[in-house]
């Protein structure tokens, strides 16, 4: 589950609403001890998934636990709600910080909601 979080936010970070230059955004999950970190680098309108710690500095921190990235990722919660219930933690350049919901975007899928079980 952990990996395909991941690679969806690599995939869902929209690239074009971050700063011009080079971002490294970095996600934590403390709960973890394997593979708590996370990079994404962006260059040049690339994005790499990194595993081990890149050589340049971090220009933000994600810290937040896996159900609460899933959660966001899924729809089921706003990224805001998160931050407020200190659920989710974000920290470093501020003009990153400011504008994280415009280029961290939830899943593809996440506005479809799940039928009730009268529905079903």
């Amino acid at each position: 589950m952990l990996n395909c979080s991941c690679i969806d936010l690599n995939r869902l970070l929209d690239e074009t609403q971050l700063p011009g230059g080079r971002s490294v955004i970095r996600f934590e999950f403390p709960e973890l001890e394997t593979f708590r970190f996370w990079w994404i680098i962006v260059d040049d309108g690339k994005k790499d998934l990194c595993l081990e710690k890149p050589c340049s500095h971090v220009d933000l921190t994600i810290v937040a636990d896996l159900r609460a990235l899933t959660e966001f990722w899924t729809g089921d919660a706003r990224l805001a709600d998160l931050k407020r219930a200190k659920r989710v933690a974000v920290r470093g350049s501020p003009i990153l910080e400011r504008t994280v919901s415009s280029w961290l975007r939830p899943g593809l899928f996440s506005d479809i909601r799940r039928a009730s079980p009268k529905d079903a």
